[in-house]
Order: C-alpha cells, then sequence, then structure tokens
C-alpha cells in the first residue's frame, strides 16, 4: 500500500481503512484471536507472543519459550535422550541429543513434533548434527525432514550416506548424538 498523508477533515473510505487493517498488528489474547487471514500479525496479551497466520495456522514469530519433547531415535539403543523447540528469530530452530547406549541396528533416524519442521508450502527443516564417538573418531553431517515431516533423516558429512550401524562409525554404548535444526518462517 503506498503511503498516505491525512489531513484534518480528510474522509477515509473503507478501502483504505481496510488496506490500513491489513498493516496493523492486532492485539488480542490467546483465546480472542481474529480470523485468519494470511499475512496478518497478532500479538497475544496473555502469553506476550508475535503471531503470524501463513494461511492455515497462527505461526510464533517472537516471544517464543523452548518447549520440551522426547525426541524418539529410530534404529539405535539410546539410554537418554532429550529436545527442545522454540520460535526466534525468524523460524523454529529444533535440537535433539542421544546419549547412545548400544549398537545400531539399521538407518537411524529421530523422531519430532511434525508441526514443526514443515512449512504450509512444503519447505522442511534442515540443519547440522554431531557423532560423538567414544573412540574418539568424531564426525559432522546433515539432517532433514522427511516428506512426513516427523521424520529426520541423519547423514554423514564424509561418505554423503545416511546414519547406520557402522557410518559414520560403529555404535558403541556411550556415544553420542546432537541434531541442530532450522526452519524459517
Amino acid at each position: 500500500m503506498p503511503e498516505t498523508t491525512f489531513s484534518d477533515g480528510d474522509v477515509v473510505t473503507a478501502a483504505q481503512l481496510n488496506q490500513i487493517e491489513d498493516q496493523i498488528v492486532v492485539t488480542c489474547t490467546s483465546t480472542t484471536r481474529p480470523t485468519g487471514v494470511e499475512g496478518r500479525m497478532i500479538f497475544e496479551t496473555d502469553t506476550n507472543q508475535l503471531r503470524l497466520y501463513d494461511g492455515s495456522t497462527w505461526r510464533l514469530i517472537a516471544g517464543s519459550a523452548w518447549v520440551d519433547f522426547s525426541p524418539t531415535f529410530n534404529n539405535i539403543s539410546t539410554s537418554a535422550t532429550d529436545g527442545a523447540y522454540r520460535f526466534a528469530d525468524g523460524g523454529m530452530f529444533i535440537l535433539a541429543n542421544a546419549s547412545v547406549s548400544g549398537a545400531a541396528t539399521g538407518t537411524v533416524t529421530v523422531d519430532v513434533p511434525a508441526s514443526e519442521t514443515k512449512r504450509a508450502d512444503g519447505l522442511v527443516a534442515i540443519g547440522l548434527t554431531r557423532y560423538i564417538n567414544t573412540g574418539g573418531t568424531d564426525a559432522v553431517g546433515q539432517c532433514y525432514a522427511t516428506s512426513g515431516a516427523s521424520v529426520i533423516t541423519l547423514t554423514d558429512n564424509d561418505d554423503g550416506g545416511v546414519v547406520n550401524a557402522t557410518n559414520p562409525f560403529t555404535w558403541a554404548s556411550g556415544d553420542f548424538i546432537r541434531v541442530q535444526m532450522f526452519l524459517p518462517l
């Protein structure tokens, strides 16, 4: 909308008012949100959170605290896992960690909350991984959400292959996996 300077006595038309409304951050509470219009922003006074409607849901874009979750690492024995996600700086950050307690039995993946790994336009979260081996053979890799957007595939930078029983090394008790991902808004 082009900038308009109004003077005393000007009559604002309905069309001008509608354009102005599209640019206002609406103040509401988490239970009194307005009807979603793609691109509309709201500030929830009860949660102190800024949200943006993406066409299907109100996405948190500021004011988010870390939300804990329990990631599931598939095809590898773990003794402890932890995870958290939050909206900040224009996107979603996802962290997941696992302490390995035994050997891997296949392709290693991790399950995280699906609603936090995929945008309405289909873009999925991507990130970096670190694999720490008690034998001193640490490795780094990449990770990305698969089409279902709840399963995170882990890869190894050395050969680009998926993480499994022997890649990037043979897994054993005491090894560690760290996953860090980002999904831009």
